[in-house]
């Protein structure tokens, strides 16, 4: 389930009847679930959004959640840092060879421009962000924005140091088996579309479609290749959905 709308209580009266449509398996996730709202002051997303219900009735979905037999997970975000949240710094921030700062998600509805943030960068505010979420509500699975839908890439730094993108795959990796160890064993980790470059760390994606006109221009129609049926079934799930 995606869900970007509606209050952490509510939602946990809709889980309720899932189950009483016999709706046994369900991996949740709650997008908008942040502080100030979604994609706003990254990675500043605690506590859990008053308007919303706050931290407390995010403890009555999580409760509801396990008591049902479904994954609960939140939406998070460790590659848009944003100027207005605390600590933002250029230092922590991914630059181009020719040494300007590299844009990320421009937030429209706020008028933020987000940069991307080092693949090494990020370690520090990530694990004090699931600390808290594991001693507040504890969901026991985790979305991680935008790390399978692009693929590891080069980088410099600040100060010009040159990174290959084997780093960004190692440190993108380790984002997933930190999250797993602090918030449960086994927590299962999630992301946004299907690249394959994180499996062993990733349990799933949620597996964005998009048609091949959207990557090569001239495409009517394209088969699919079955690569994840042949290569990475069993190792990693694609969910339907996003």
């Amino acid at each position: 389930l995606d869900i970007w709308s509606g209050r952490y209580a509510q939602i946990a009266k809709w889980l309720e009847e899932y189950k009483s449509f016999g709706c046994d398996e369900i991996a949740m996730i709650i997008h908008c679930w942040q502080r100030y709202g979604y994609d706003v002051k990254l990675p500043d997303h605690l506590p859990a959004n008053p308007d919303l219900g706050g931290d407390e009735e995010m403890k009555v979905l999580g409760a509801t959640s396990r008591k049902l037999g479904y994954l609960f997970s939140l939406h998070e975000n460790y590659i848009d840092f944003y100027p207005d949240a605390e600590g933002y710094s250029y230092d922590h921030i991914v630059f181009n060879e020719s040494g300007s700062p590299v844009r990320a998600w421009y937030n429209k509805g706020r008028r933020a421009q987000s940069y991307r943030w080092l693949p090494h960068g990020f370690m520090p505010w990530m694990t004090e962000n699931m600390r808290q979420m594991r001693d507040g509500f504890a969901p026991d699975s985790l979305f991680i924005d935008v790390f399978t839908a692009i693929p590891p890439f080069d980088y410099y730094d600040r100060n010009g140091a040159f990174y290959e993108k084997n780093a960004t795959q190692q440190a993108w990796r380790d984002a997933f088996d930190t999250c797993r160890s602090i918030l449960k064993r086994g927590s299962p980790m999630i992301s946004e579309a299907g690249t394959d470059a994180l499996i062993g760390s990733l349990d799933a994606g949620q597996a964005d479609h998009f048609p091949a006109s959207r990557w090569m221009k001239g495409f009517g129609e394209a088969d699919r290749t079955p690569w994840h049926d042949m290569a990475t079934h069993g190792k990693m799930v694609l969910f339907a959905g996003g």
